[in-house]
C-alpha cells in the first residue's frame, strides 16, 4: 500500500515528554475492580521455566565470551552483526582515529566544560527564538516540541552531556580497518538531533528519488 505525502506528514509526532500527573485521589471502588482484575489474571498466567533453545556448549561458550575480560564485543558496518575483538587491538583502533590530527583535536577538560556550556545555551536561545510567545508571535517550534528539547537537554545536562566514541568494524574489509562513531544519543543535542529528523524524514520521503532502501533499489531496478 502506498503511502501518501498528506499520510507522512500526518504522522503522530514522538517529539513528547510523559505526562507524570496522577489524579489527587481514586475511588475505592476503581482500585478494588483493578485488584481483583490483575489477581484474576495472575490465576490464569503462571510464571514457567522457558526451555533453552542452545546447546550446552553455546551456553557455556557465552558464558566465557561474558566473563572474558580481555575481549569486546562490538558490532560490525554494514549491519553484518556482532564481533569479538581483544581489548588491545579495540583500544589501538580507537587511538588511530582519535590521533589523526586532520579529524580530531586534543583539548583540555576546562575547555570541554565551556564548549558544553556553550551548546546548552545555544540549544536554549534557539529554543527561545522559535518557540510560541503568546500573544505576539505564533512561533515555529510547538510548545510540545519546545517541552521536549529542554527536558532531555535538562536530563543529559543533570547526569552526562557528552557523547560518546565507539568504532564499528569492518570486517568484509581486508586488513581489518573501522569506522569512528560518535553517538549523540543521550547527549546534550539528542533532543534537538531527534525534532531535525522528524522534520526532515517527511521532506525525504517525498522526493522522486527516495527509496527506502536496498530491498526497494532492487526492485525498482528489476522494473527497468
Amino acid at each position: 500500500m502506498e503511502v501518501t505525502d498528506t499520510e507522512v506528514y500526518q504522522k503522530p509526532s514522538k517529539l513528547y515528554v510523559k505526562s507524570k500527573w496522577w489524579p489527587d485521589s481514586v475511588p475505592p471502588k476503581i482500585s478494588q475492580r483493578l485488584n481483583d482484575f490483575f489477581e484474576g489474571l495472575s490465576d490464569v498466567f503462571k510464571a514457567k521455566p522457558g526451555r533453552p533453545n542452545l546447546l550446552p556448549h553455546q551456553r557455556q561458550l557465552l558464558k566465557d565470551l561474558r566473563n572474558d575480560k580481555n575481549l569486546i564485543i562490538a558490532n560490525t558496518d554494514k549491519g553484518l552483526g556482532p564481533c569479538a575483538i581483544e581489548l588491545h587491538r579495540y583500544i589501538d583502533f580507537g587511538l588511530n582515529h582519535l590521533q589523526d590530527a586532520s579529524s580530531y583535536r586534543i583539548i583540555s577538560t576546562d575547555e570541554a566544560k565551556r564548549k558544553t556550556r556553550a551548546l546548552k545555551a545555544a540549544i536554549e536561545e534557539w529554543v527561545c527564538a522559535f518557540e510560541a510567545q503568546p500573544p505576539y508571535r505564533a512561533g515555529t517550534i510547538t510548545d510540545m516540541e519546545a517541552n521536549y528539547i529542554r527536558t532531555l537537554k535538562d536530563k543529559s545536562w543533570e547526569s552526562d552531556p557528552y557523547n560518546y566514541f565507539y568504532l564499528l568494524f569492518k570486517v568484509h574489509k581486508s586488513p581489518l580497518s573501522t569506522r569512528a562513531i560518535c553517538s549523540a544519543c543521550g547527549g546534550l543535542a539528542h533532543g534537538l538531533g531527534q525534532y531535525v529528523d522528524e522534520k526532515l524524514q517527511p521532506m525525504a520521503k517525498s522526493q522522486s528519488s527516495y527509496f527506502r532502501d536496498t530491498f526497494e533499489l532492487k526492485e525498482k531496478l528489476n522494473g527497468l
